[in-house]
């Protein structure tokens, strides 16, 4: 399949208000979880005796590391009901198991990747914000560095994303998200067909009481 972009692909799937919910859920913010793009960056933290694991962001660090840096957050799939519907949906369309990453980015920058490929299929969804996207033709010297790329081809999209437009960029197909505004987007991420763990699916059922 070829890159694709999509206008108002899935208008309100996550707001600001939702996305602090889900963050000020301490024991969702484990360091497996949250990806904080600022390697130079150290952070400590005190545990209070009621904290099971100590590697969680307490709501302090977190929120700096937000206002500073690009993050990303991993394994958010289920953190909301309409998140987890909107992965079930892709799921079944796409027969693949899916993940949903959130991106957040407070001070309009370039993505610290630059340009950059991915080794699997992502549909991203601009949540929040504008964000301009270039996506360039495939590369097939794939054993190369995949991030801080050097392209000087003209891409085979280029567009402003707006909140609820998407962008379907398949494996290995070079990109660069640059923020115009305050970013928050979702990148439903499947794995390549040769992926064994695209197979092993997570549960959607949602409780209700």
């Amino acid at each position: 399949m070829k890159p694709q972009y999509v206008k108002d692909y899935h208008p309100n799937l996550l707001s600001w208000h939702e996305f602090e919910n889900i963050i000020n859920i301490r024991p969702l913010m484990s360091q497996e979880r949250v990806h904080i793009l600022a390697p130079e960056a150290e952070m400590f933290w005190d545990n209070d005796v009621w904290t099971t694991n100590p590697g969680c962001y307490p709501p302090t660090v977190l929120r700096e590391a937000i206002k500073k840096y690009t993050c990303w957050f991993t394994e958010m799939s289920r953190s909301t009901e309409t998140l987890n519907a909107a992965t079930h949906k892709l799921e079944l369309e796409c027969k693949s198991a899916v993940d949903a990453h959130i991106y957040s980015c407070i001070k309009p920058e370039d993505h610290p990747f630059g340009i950059h490929f991915d080794g699997n299929d992502n549909v991203i969804v601009q949540c929040e914000g504008k964000t301009h996207w270039k996506v360039w033709d495939e590369v097939f010297d794939r054993e190369q560095y995949s991030k801080q790329m050097n392209i000087v081809s003209e891409p085979i999209i280029d567009t402003i994303m707006e909140p609820g437009d998407a962008v379907f960029i398949p494996a290995y197909y070079p990109h660069l998200a640059t923020s115009i505004t305050s970013r928050l987007s979702v990148s439903f991420a499947m794995p390549v067909p040769t992926d064994p763990w695209g197979g092993i699916y997570q549960e959607r059922d949602w409780v209700r009481l």
